[in-house]
Formats: C-alpha cells, sequence, structure tokens
C-alpha cells in the first residue's frame, strides 16, 4: 500500500515535473536554430515554405568569386533552393528570386579587408 506521504509528495512535485524550463546555450553560435522535427516540417505547406539560405563563406579574388551557401559551392549564375546566385562580394551574396532580391550576408568575419604591406 502507498504511503498517503508520496502521494502528497507527487502532487506537490508534480508541477515542476510538467514544466522544464528552457535553457539557452552560451556556447550556440548566433542565429542557430534547432533541427526542426520531421513532424513539424509536414504540418508546413509547400506554399507557405520561405526558402533558408545560410552563407557559410565567400572568396572572392581577381580571378574567381565563390561562395558556399548551405554548405554547398556556388558561383554567379548558379541557382539553389529557385533562386539563382547574381553577385558574390566579400561578406555578401544577392539571389534573384521571383523579381526579387535577396541579400544574405556573412556574420562574424574575422576579416575585413587584406592589405598588402610590401612594396
Amino acid at each position: 500500500m502507498v504511503s498517503i506521504k508520496y502521494i502528497l509528495l507527487l502532487a506537490s512535485l508534480a508541477p515542476y515535473l510538467a514544466v522544464a524550463e528552457q535553457l539557452n546555450d552560451p556556447t550556440r553560435p548566433v542565429g542557430y536554430s534547432a533541427p526542426v522535427s520531421r513532424n513539424q516540417v509536414e504540418q508546413v505547406s509547400p506554399a507557405k515554405k520561405i526558402p533558408e539560405w545560410m552563407l557559410n563563406t565567400t572568396l572572392v579574388s581577381q580571378y574567381q568569386k565563390i561562395a558556399m551557401i548551405n554548405g554547398k559551392r556556388l558561383q554567379v549564375g548558379d541557382v539553389i533552393s529557385g533562386a539563382e546566385v547574381v553577385k558574390i562580394d566579400h561578406q555578401k551574396v544577392d539571389l534573384l528570386r521571383e523579381g526579387k532580391i535577396f541579400t544574405i550576408k556573412l556574420y562574424n568575419s574575422f576579416i575585413s579587408e587584406v592589405k598588402s604591406s610590401l612594396k
């Protein structure tokens, strides 16, 4: 037989067990969002889906311009998620989709400009 004390103890702890506080990770990168579960993805209709582009890095030289978006290597004229890459700069990329220009930027860059010190 279960003691009344144990039942009262469980009843008093139930609200704390039911509501768990979401803790923020201080080491989480800026702009990171947790992966979406498969059930949540199925609830969103394809017409309402908004493409998400993440600029990983850019390489701009006098010979080539390359952007890594969502882990994919792209150059001007390439297409990703229905958007065409129209311009690649040092820390941003312009995409054209459905007649609209979208600019995605590279955040937390530690190189702003490279200057030659050799003469």
